[in-house]
């Protein structure tokens, strides 16, 4: 009913919520406000926002089944939106507040945490590979959606100063793990998963490739800010990566 942008889930209990966002990139969760007051949605609230500082929380406000004190209570959580349950409300409306929910996709927030690092050229082509970066990214799939032939892509590669497309592909997807990681309620096995590596294994090889560190180590200091620090390092430095043209870009 929601259409194509949005996908739900429903949640049997309050226990599941925190597992359906675990398996969601870019989650929201869409609570109805109750009309007395509910411990339990609030200690799962509390722990979602904990857990997932990243996913939005909306409140679903049903005139006649949900109380103005009990809106308060559950908007002290960090509620981003409120939707009413009147003779205005519409399908379309709820898309359209889901959709504002997520509009900070993680893609357009790491191309802003990392612009400013960045060349034109570079952040042109690392902010397309954010977009692919949820799963594997192949080098045809990079040209695609640069809207260049690979040849080509590997021409802007060399003349913008770039190590190789294969470069640029790591980077961005040790960034947008680095970002799940920072997540308490994600685990590496659980990132791994969600990012279609083939294993947590693999995940874990390509950080250290790029930032010569372990994912615990860099969820102790910050797994995104600590990737960001060492992409501007790196960017500094001549660029020579080894072996990364011998890497195999459906494993990354």
């Amino acid at each position: 009913m929601l259409g194509t942008a949005v996908r739900c889930h429903w949640a049997s209990d309050l226990a599941a919520v925190p597992e359906h966002l675990a398996d969601a990139p870019a989650g929201c969760c869409l609570v109805q406000v109750p009309m007395e007051a509910d411990p339990a949605l609030l200690a799962m609230l509390r722990h979602v926002r904990h857990a997932f500082p990243n996913a939005g929380l909306l409140a679903m406000f049903a005139v006649g089944r949900s109380s103005h004190a009990q809106l308060l209570q559950i908007g002290a959580v960090g509620v981003a939106d409120v939707v009413v349950l009147n003779d205005d409300f519409t399908a379309d409306l709820l898309r359209t507040r889901l959709e504002r929910a997520a509009a900070e996709s993680v893609a357009s927030r790491l191309g802003r945490a990392c612009a400013h690092l960045l060349s034109d050229e570079w952040v042109t082509l690392f902010k397309v590979a954010l977009r692919l970066a949820q799963g594997p990214i192949t080098l045809p799939d990079l040209a695609t959606a640069a809207g260049l032939h690979e040849r080509s892509l590997r021409k802007y590669c060399d003349r913008a100063g770039l190590p190789s497309p294969q470069w640029v592909i790591g980077w961005a997807r040790a960034l947008t793990a680095a970002h799940y990681l920072d997540e308490p309620g994600r685990t590496l096995v659980s990132v791994s998963h969600l990012l279609a590596f083939p294993s947590p294994s693999a995940l874990q090889n390509l950080i250290r490739r790029y930032t010569g560190a372990s994912p615990s180590t860099l969820r102790e200091r910050g797994a995104e800010n600590a990737v960001l620090q060492c992409l501007a390092t790196a960017l500094h430095r001549t660029p020579t990566v080894p072996n990364h043209r011998a890497i195999n870009p459906a494993s990354v």
